[in-house]
């Protein structure tokens, strides 16, 4: 696989923007070619490629990031997603997009425990932070006996 080329979605939706903009004013289509590269300052090759994207995208230029052109080399397959026009490979990406789908109710809310995701909910505890017994006993001075849950230490002769 060898790429030639890529058009940003930017691009194409400039080029489609002025492609429309030309047709409406009523002016000959067979001039949109000249017209499409004197805008863009594209030329040659990568004009005609530009066209072939524009035919390809359509109107559909939400979200679209990228139309990507290669060539294949012999006995290489095309992936599914490609487009394939004359000996070019055409293909069109596009951003994932930003509307939240449609989504179900979780697992988690089903159960009816009152909790979403273990975040909130009844049982929560209470509010203050400190322990309900009052503030926090002081800690162990030197000089004071170890707490039984400690190791004794050792008296051994050095």
């Amino acid at each position: 696989m060898k790429t030639l080329t890529e058009f940003p979605g930017t691009l194409l939706k400039l080029a489609s923007k002025t492609q429309q903009e030309y047709v409406s004013a009523g002016k000959a289509p067979e001039e949109l070619l000249t017209h499409l590269g004197a805008t863009l300052k594209l030329e040659g090759d990568r004009l005609t490629l530009l066209q072939t994207s524009l035919e390809i995208v359509g109107h559909q230029h939400a979200n679209l990031k990228r139309v990507v052109i290669f060539t294949l080399h012999e006995g290489e397959k095309a992936p599914s997603t490609v487009i394939q026009r004359e000996a070019h490979c055409f293909l069109v990406e596009h951003y994932p997009s930003l509307d939240k789908p449609a989504s179900q109710p979780s697992a988690e809310i089903k159960k009816g425990d009152g909790r979403r995701n273990g975040k909130g909910g009844p049982g929560k505890g209470p509010r203050n932070p400190r322990n309900e017994s009052g503030p926090r006993q002081p800690k162990q001075t030197v000089g004071e006996r170890p707490s039984p849950s400690l190791p004794k230490p050792r008296t051994t002769p050095v």
